[in-house]
C-alpha cells in the first residue's frame, strides 16, 4: 500500500486565516521550543511503560526526527531493492519488529487543545482536542483518509519581494519554509467513529474526573498531552512531500510547506502536568498487545 500525499484539496484562500493564526502564534512556539529543549527529557531510545502514572518532569516525549529517521532506514532496509531479485529478497527478508511504544507530545496550541473550566461540585476538568491541524492537511493511508496529529512545526523566513497580481495591486511578499512533523492516524475509526473525511475535525472531549482544586490549578497552568502509538505496517511508515503555497494579495506568504508523517496506531491519549511529570488520565483507544495495535 502507498501512503499518497493529497493536495490540492484546499486553496490557500480557504485556509488563511489558520495560517496567520499559525504565523502569529510562532514567536511563542520558538521560545516554548527552546525551553522544551533545555529542560526537557528526549527519551527517543526507549519504549515508553504503559504502566507508569509518573512522567519525568518536563517531559517532552520521543523525538519525533529522530523516531522518524530511524524508521524511514527499516523501511529502506525492508524494501526490495532494484537490482534485486524477488527471490534474493525473500531469502533476506524477516517481519519489522514494530513493537516499540512511542509517546509523542502533541503540539497543543495549533492541534486546538483547549481547558474548559473545573467544574467544582464534581471534581472535574474537561478538556477538548479539536484536531484543527487535520483541515489543513489530510493524508490517505491505504486508500482511506486519515486525520493528523501535529507534533512539532517550524518556519524559516528568507526575505521578502514585491509581488503583483493581474490587476496590478502591489503588495510585499514575504518568503518562508513551512514544515510540519506529524502523525497520520490510521485507527481514527477508534477514536471517533463517525468521522468521516477531510473537513471532520476529530473533535474529541476527554474529563480529569476527581481533580481537586489545586490540581487542577497546577493542570491548567502546565497541561500537556502525549500521543502514545506504534507505528503501522512497515511498507507505509513514514512518508515525506513538500509543494509550495502560492501567495496572493490576501494571503502575503511565497511559502515551500513540507510535511513529514509517521503512520501510526494511536493507543492512548495521556493528559499530564508537563512542569511535575504526573499523569492524571490515559485515554485507551487500543490495546497495546493485540494484533490490531501492531
Amino acid at each position: 500500500m502507498k501512503l499518497i500525499i493529497m493536495t490540492g484539496l484546499l486553496c490557500l484562500s480557504l485556509i488563511g486565516n489558520i495560517l496567520f493564526a499559525q504565523d502569529r502564534n510562532h514567536k511563542n512556539h520558538e521560545k516554548m521550543n527552546k525551553q522544551s529543549q533545555t529542560k526537557g527529557v528526549d527519551s527517543f531510545e526507549k519504549s515508553i511503560d504503559l504502566g507508569i502514572d509518573k512522567l519525568p518532569p518536563n517531559f517532552k516525549g520521543n523525538s519525533f526526527k529522530k523516531v522518524y529517521k530511524l524508521l524511514t532506514d527499516k523501511k529502506d532496509k525492508f524494501t526490495k531493492g532494484e537490482y534485486e531479485t524477488t527471490e534474493d529478497y525473500n531469502k533476506r527478508y524477516s517481519p519489522m519488529d514494530l513493537s516499540s511504544i512511542y509517546a509523542f507530545k502533541l503540539e497543543s496550541e495549533l492541534s486546538g487543545v483547549k481547558i474548559g473550566d473545573y467544574n467544582a461540585d464534581n471534581k472535574s476538568l474537561p478538556v477538548f482536542i479539536k484536531n484543527f491541524f487535520g483541515i489543513v492537511d489530510i493524508v490517505y493511508v491505504g486508500g482511506k483518509e486519515s486525520p493528523n496529529f501535529l507534533i512539532n512545526y517550524e518556519i524559516n523566513r528568507m526575505g521578502s519581494y514585491i509581488g503583483s497580481n493581474a490587476f496590478g495591486a502591489k503588495k510585499e511578499i514575504s518568503k518562508r519554509t513551512r514544515t510540519y512533523y506529524a502523525l497520520a492516524v490510521d485507527n481514527h475509526d477508534a477514536i471517533k467513529p463517525d468521522w468521516k473525511n477531510w473537513y471532520d475535525d476529530l473533535d474529541l472531549t476527554l474529563n480529569v474526573a476527581e481533580l481537586e482544586v489545586q490540581d487542577a490549578k497546577n493542570l491548567k497552568a502546565n497541561l500537556a498531552v502525549l500521543v502514545v502509538c506504534k507505528a503501522y505496517d512497515e511498507s507505509m511508515l513514514t512518508h515525506y512531500d513538500t509543494r509550495r503555497g502560492e501567495p496572493k494579495i490576501d494571503y502575503p506568504y511565497d511559502d515551500i510547506i513540507n510535511g513529514y508523517w509517521i503512520n501510526v496506531k494511536v493507543l492512548e491519549l495521556w493528559l499530564y502536568n508537563y512542569k511535575s511529570g504526573k499523569v492524571y488520565l490515559k485515554e485507551k483507544f487500543a490495546d497495546a498487545n493485540s494484533d490490531k495495535a501492531r
